[in-house]
């Protein structure tokens, strides 16, 4: 009977995990403008399959960096895994994992845990 009990709560404890994760799914689907700093700008489409694109611009050498790949959203967590690289240095795939500090419709404000520091960003939404 406590097994039973303890299985039952876990299943309830996914079951909302699951159903959370798709919402935050859904409000991510669409395109995202991040101000970097130094006019350095991204511009981030996330497909409601996943799938992402992303531009980098505004280099003072004037090179445009491209990556594809998924953006996820896993039990609360974001996981954006780069399949794709036009930075010729750069080895895919790679994973980058961030947290949600704040997602409405109009904004995203994420901190990502890239080592050896983690960053905080805030995304604008500009198209769904």
């Amino acid at each position: 009977m406590k097994y039973l009990l303890t299985l039952i709560v876990v299943s309830l404890l996914l079951t909302g995990c699951g159903r959370r994760d798709a919402r935050l799914q859904q409000a991510l689907t669409g395109t995202w403008v991040v101000d970097l700093g130094n006019n350095i700008r991204s511009v981030n489409i996330i497909g409601a399959n996943t799938g992402f694109a992303a531009q980098v611009t505004g280099f003072t050498n004037g090179s445009v960096v491209r990556i594809e790949g998924t953006f996820r959203v896993r039990n609360g967590e974001l996981i954006e895994t780069v399949t794709k690289d036009s930075q010729p240095n750069e080895k895919v795939p790679f994973v980058v994992r961030g947290h949600i500090i704040h997602l409405d419709d109009r904004e995203l404000v994420a901190r990502w845990d890239t080592k050896p520091y983690s960053v905080v960003v805030v995304a604008r939404k500009i198209k769904r």
